[in-house]
């Protein structure tokens, strides 16, 4: 079985502390681990026996929407956004990161390959 990754896409455009940057993957990490517990656990379950890599990504907010746009409602390579509360740095509301799925080397969409590391 290849390895899997769980991609964590974070929003360049913010304004956002490395402390703040850090809770918006600990929160895209969270959600799409709930939603992996819930819909597919057995890939679950591998994906964090193989050691549940992680890549976090630097996009622009018109490259964030345009992953949202295409991702997530996609049956098999969706993603789950993380919006802020606005409690500081951020406003309320704001796009501050997207995590995807873990994910083959091969399945990973071009966009996010195209990305810089965080």
């Amino acid at each position: 079985m290849s390895e899997h990754r769980l991609h964590i896409i974070v929003n360049g455009s913010l304004k956002m502390s490395h402390g703040k940057v850090t809770a918006q993957v600990a929160h895209a990490s969270s959600r799409v681990t709930e939603r992996m517990i819930k819909s597919a656990r057995q890939e679950w379950e591998a994906y964090t026996r193989s050691g549940s890599a992680k890549i976090v990504h630097r996009a622009t907010e018109e490259e964030l929407q345009q992953l949202l746009d295409i991702y997530r409602t996609h049956s098999t390579i969706w993603c789950e956004p993380i919006y802020d509360a606005g409690r500081n740095q951020v406003d309320a509301g704001s796009l501050t990161a997207i995590g995807f799925r873990p994910l083959r080397e091969s399945d990973v969409p071009s966009l996010i390959k195209s990305l810089k590391l965080f």
